[in-house]
């Protein structure tokens, strides 16, 4: 059996730099997810580098995503 390529986890005031590129190149508002930072699920290679997020807004018994 081969390791998994990635790995999800939750982000991190560490994940923020790269996140913000994320943000940027997607033309999203970075100052306003900036504040929503441990709603974001971040995809990761085994070395740590982020492949990808999402951001998921829980709220009760349901969830929606605000940002990929």
């Amino acid at each position: 059996m081969t390791p998994p390529e990635f790995s999800v986890r939750r982000a991190t005031v560490e994940d923020l730099g790269g996140l913000k590129q994320l943000w940027e190149r997607a033309r999203l508002q970075v100052l306003d997810l900036e504040k929503r930072l441990t709603e974001f699920q971040l995809a990761v290679t085994p070395d740590g580098d982020l492949l990808g997020a999402i951001g998921l807004q829980i709220v009760g018994k349901e969830g929606q995503i605000h940002s990929e």
